[in-house]
């Protein structure tokens, strides 16, 4: 009989609670293996509940499961006691896995959650830091523009002036040119 149910287990390691609808079968299987891996030497809960599986299909009461596996169990020597303290000794290998999958798990958050975020938050500071850099910019461009215009009004008025001087030159240049011709006509014609 045992060896027909480690035979089963073996098969079926991952159908040994059943099947329980809406588990991860990833999940199942690597804590069924880890059940496996930590397999208590001789009969002891792991065969006892390959020995429920079995039963189950036999459409027998949940307390005639129990008690049949249980009598042809205890025929090699399997007390209630052993049975729950091996039962006990499976949770704490479960507990592991938890503790084991909690540490994975918290790798992966920090890894692929907790890092990107912290990069997100750097890209953050550096658009901020971009964003006040464009609003200097900004408030320079503005400066700029403003003495382009004050500069262009600066242009104009000496220009007009420049142009005004010239003028004036010119215009005082030809009178006196003017005054002069006249008086060489002058000499000339009196002289």
């Amino acid at each position: 009989m045992a060896l027909i149910i480690y035979e089963m287990m073996d098969k079926s390691s991952t159908n040994l609670f059943g099947n329980l609808d809406g588990l991860d079968d990833k999940s199942c299987k690597s804590l069924t293996d880890a059940l496996l891996r930590n397999n208590l030497k001789g009969f002891d809960y792991l065969e006892f509940r390959a020995s429920l599986r079995a039963l189950a299909s036999l459409k027998m009461e949940s307390s005639q499961v129990f008690q049949s596996a249980f009598a042809t169990a205890s025929v090699i020597g399997l007390t209630k006691e052993h049975l729950v303290s091996s039962a006990e000794h499976y949770k704490s290998v479960l507990q592991k896995e938890k503790n084991s999958f909690d540490i994975a798990l918290q790798n992966q958050v920090n890894q692929h959650v907790v890092a990107r975020n912290n990069e997100i938050l750097a890209l953050d500071q550096q658009i901020t830091l971009f964003k006040q850099q464009i609003a200097e910019l900004e408030s320079k461009i503005i400066k700029n523009e403003a003495l382009i215009k004050s500069k262009n009004e600066q242009i104009i008025e000496s220009d007009s002036k420049i142009n005004t001087t010239k003028q004036n030159f010119e215009v005082t240049l030809h009178a006196i040119n003017s005054e002069i011709d006249r008086d060489i006509d002058a000499i000339n014609l009196y002289l």
